[in-house]
């Protein structure tokens, strides 16, 4: 992604941010500081750390706290939003969104990083 926007070199031309994808790829929360100004928007997931899964915030091995702190870190203050798969239990997909807010909101509240 930096090569990208560094090859772009557009300012309109902006990041976005997928924790478990990052994670996925071995980037570790750290590395977000390298698009420090340049995060447009954040998808936010958990994972088993094998196979890219869109689950609930706490279901999988995602180190997500350390990545809302590293997204703290650089200013971002924009959108971040839930990126959830299917739930397996189709019936029960209001509770699985639910699960993924409430997971959410606890972890930006602990963290500050939520109005």
């Amino acid at each position: 992604m930096c090569k990208f926007l560094k090859d772009v070199r557009h300012s309109s031309v902006n990041a976005n941010v997928d924790v478990s994808h990052l994670y996925l790829m071995g980037d570790a929360p750290t590395a977000v500081a390298r698009l420090k100004g340049r995060v447009a928007h954040v998808h936010f997931s958990d994972c088993n750390g094998v196979v890219h899964g869109d689950l609930p915030p706490g279901r999988g091995v995602v180190p997500l706290k350390d990545y809302l702190v590293a997204l703290r870190d650089i200013g971002y203050t924009g959108p971040v939003s839930l990126e959830l798969e299917w739930s397996p239990e189709p019936d029960k997909i209001r509770d699985w969104v639910r699960e993924a807010y409430d997971a959410t909101a606890k972890m930006m509240r602990e963290l500050k990083v939520r109005p």
